[in-house]
């Protein structure tokens, strides 16, 4: 194969393309990559191509959602002139003649990718279109993506992500339409994501604070401590405090299950805040899951709780048994449903054989996870045994518990996710059947 075109969203409005050489390539969405390409679904170095006179061959780089060609997921395989193959949820398709006409529709903003110096040896520079410079209502943050229907320019935070199936997609606030990234992401080095998972978990105590993450643990610390009034004023507020705490006990839920999603699917940096809608029967959904999960992580310390008399000398055994059974069962579960979206995924016959799969891993997860929580139990007690009485002293009490609360709870988040996305192979959740 002497020349060849790269094209991404080929047939689509979306579609672009790059020329290449015989070579050997790497795609992702890392501006390390030779050929990077923007999309949530793609992890930062995600495929290797290698193009010679034999052909093209395409080597899986350990992606969080996979490679797949003619839908069967792949770790290796020789390409086809004028094959498709899917990375993630993005549709490419290799071509050898480089004369044929252009891809249909290349927007403007988004064009072929830029490599730097770290791209492969032998692998030629390709260039990219510049964007739009800036973001419509924040003209000091530079755009990221660009909605392919209204055509407005949006930074991070002025976009709507939706997790479906593990995969992230973006979204225009405005009109709803899909938004198409215009440039590269602020993103951590990705020296160490091609580390095990022992080798990434030093990783998640940072995580907090990547990109804009110390803004997001401040507003996430206002709205737990904004829910922890509502909830000591609920009683006098009646039916509309209880209204509130669901509400946003149900946003708080949906922001955690983005932040696992997103740290399974490889981004470096915290997920902006979920759309809110108001209150209705799917805003408060995530919620829904959330309970059903613990219920049916703890359903044997329930049973045993309610079904065995208070007299029986191994009750108390055997509650502690069960309790210890759901903390094993509950993170495994929590991570299915924030992969799958569906309180479903919470089956026994889908979380048992997944724990079987990494029992190292998944102990290490547990044990880590439990750490965590006994430093927050004893870092609250500090602070209750620690700090003199009065109002101020009090309220300073309840905004650093809060922060440190918040805090360690991503770290847990992140370290979930990460034990999913470097174990995602072993795990199978999503090849094709």
């Amino acid at each position: 194969m002497k020349a060849a075109r790269l094209v991404v969203n080929p047939g689509s409005a979306e579609a672009w393309e790059v020329g290449l050489e015989p070579g050997v390539y790497t795609v992702g969405r890392s501006a390390e990559a030779s050929i990077s390409i923007e999309h949530p679904s793609i992890s930062n170095l995600h495929c290797e191509l290698r193009l010679s006179a034999n052909g093209a061959r395409l080597r899986d780089l350990g992606s969080t959602n996979g490679s797949f060609i003619t839908g069967e997921l792949v770790e290796e395989a020789d390409l086809e002139p004028g094959q498709a193959f899917r990375l993630g949820s993005v549709e490419l398709r290799l071509e050898n003649d480089v004369s044929a006409e252009p891809a249909l529709g290349e927007p403007t903003g988004l064009a072929a990718p830029q490599p730097d110096g770290a791209s492969a040896p032998g692998a030629p520079k390709a260039s990219r279109t510049s964007g739009p410079a800036s973001c419509k209502f924040h003209p000091r943050r530079p755009a990221r993506f660009l909605c392919s229907q209204c055509g407005q320019a949006y930074c991070d935070f002025c976009v709507s992500t939706r997790f479906e199936q593990g995969v992230a997609r973006t979204y225009c606030r405005a009109c709803g339409a899909t938004c198409l990234p215009v440039g590269p992401r602020p993103t951590v080095a990705e020296r160490a994501a091609t580390a095990g998972f022992g080798g990434r978990i030093g990783s998640a105590f940072l995580y907090p604070f990547n990109g804009d993450g110390a803004m997001l643990l401040l507003a996430a610390s206002g709205l737990v401590a904004f829910l922890n009034i509502i909830t000591y004023f609920a009683l006098l507020a009646g039916i509309l405090g209880l209204v509130v705490i669901v509400a946003g006990g149900a946003y708080f839920i949906a922001y955690i299950k983005n932040i696992v999603a997103s740290s399974a699917a490889g981004d470096a940096t915290m997920p902006d805040w979920p759309d809110f809608t108001g209150l209705d029967s799917e805003s408060v959904v995530p919620l829904m899951q959330f309970i059903g999960v613990a219920v049916v992580s703890f359903l044997p310390a329930l049973l045993v709780r309610m079904a065995v008399p208070a007299g029986q000398p191994w009750r108390q055994l055997g509650l502690w048994a069960a309790i210890l059974l759901g903390c094993g069962y509950f993170p495994m579960a929590f991570l299915a449903l924030c992969m799958f979206d569906t309180v479903t995924a919470v089956n026994p016959l889908l979380i048992l054989p997944s724990i079987a799969r990494i029992p190292l891993q998944y102990a290490l997860t547990v044990v880590l996870l439990g750490l965590t929580v006994a430093a927050r139990e004893e870092a609250n007690h500090l602070l209750l045994i620690g700090l003199p009485a009065g109002f101020l002293f009090i309220l300073l009490r309840a905004v650093v518990s809060n922060l440190l609360g918040l805090y360690l709870l991503i770290v847990d988040l992140r370290i979930l996710g990460l034990m999913y996305s470097t174990n995602k192979q072993r795990l199978g959740w999503f090849k094709s059947r």
